[in-house]
């Protein structure tokens, strides 16, 4: 793919594209792009990738995509949605664990892209906490082994996932310490220190991930705020029947006075490591979903940057 240090323009596949995340890191790599086609059904999600790269292609549903027409593409890059096989969805009791159900059919979709687009390089990505028999399946169906990387190495979140490339010799990609406080937007609030409350830990924790059910809240050392600690707060949130449900979290923090205010859309971005205002355009709530379902960009970019070397 490169020859004396230079590298040519990909031609680039992306089912499952989001907004389009995996374009920001190809970016980032300073790998440039010749054709980027993208398929998407989700229309917020295609609305922010169009806003910031009107010039690629976009396609709706990958069931009804015919892939031959991309023979000759370097690229493959995706990751089908987790959805149903997220370990959330142990809690209702229907959580796909086996090679049988929608969410292996969607991954197909990416196996039959690979196999009648012929892309020289691929890159597949999903949740760390699918079952090891879909992670097995998986890595049947792409013929090598995934590497765990947690977003927590180049980013303010704790975020494993699991990468399936062809790419050769990728690494762990050094740790550079980020810590919450350093993706906190001036002018909202004290900065020191910020909590995120989760369910798992029933308290007070630094940030753990995007899909914790109160993933936008933070506590910030607050010299006029009230004191919290040892105490119990309320907070509200809804169920999959969209029924609000209320509950008690103990606040154990260190000494101190907090408040608690949501995470901004452009924090959210920036634990995604996002350009600031990328997903701008689409409602609040949008945003945070748009930018959950994403990828951690540095991430990606870490990854396709050892495509210089292949």
């Amino acid at each position: 793919m490169s020859r004396r240090g230079h590298m040519k323009k990909l031609k680039v596949l992306s089912p499952f594209n989001g907004i389009s995340c995996g374009r920001v890191a190809l970016e980032r790599a300073g790998i440039e792009v010749e054709r980027y086609v993208s398929y998407e059904i989700d229309e917020k999600a295609n609305f922010v990738a169009k806003k910031n790269y009107p010039q690629d292609e976009y396609n709706g549903d990958v069931f009804k995509a015919d892939f031959t027409q991309y023979k000759g593409f370097d690229l493959l890059i995706g990751g089908s949605p987790c959805t149903y096989w997220s370990i959330a969805k142990s809690r209702w009791g229907n959580r796909e664990t086996t090679s049988e159900g929608i969410g292996f059919e969607l991954f197909r979709q990416y196996v039959r892209a690979l196999e009648e687009s012929g892309c020289r390089y691929f890159l597949y990505e999903n949740n760390n906490s699918i079952s090891d028999e879909i992670k097995e399946e998986i890595s049947k169906a792409l013929g090598v082994q995934p590497i765990t990387i947690d977003s927590a190495l180049v980013s303010a979140q704790n975020r494993k996932r699991c990468y399936w490339t062809n790419i050769p010799g990728v690494k762990q990609p050094k740790d550079r310490m980020i810590e919450i406080q350093d993706i906190l937007e001036s002018g909202i609030a004290y900065q020191k220190k910020a909590y995120c409350l989760t369910t798992s830990y029933g308290g007070a924790v630094l940030w753990n991930s995007l899909e914790r059910s109160q993933r936008t809240m933070v506590a910030e050392l607050d010299a006029g705020g009230e004191e919290v600690k040892g105490r119990k707060i309320r907070l509200t949130h809804k169920n999959r029947e969209k029924e609000e449900i209320t509950k008690e979290y103990k606040i154990n923090l260190a000494d101190g006075y907090y408040s608690f205010r949501k995470m901004t859309p452009v924090e959210i971005e920036r634990l995604q490591t996002l350009p600031d205002n990328f997903t701008e355009g689409i409602d609040t709530q949008a945003r945070y979903k748009a930018i959950g379902n994403g990828w951690t960009v540095d991430i990606i970019a870490h990854i396709l940057n050892y495509l210089k070397s292949a």
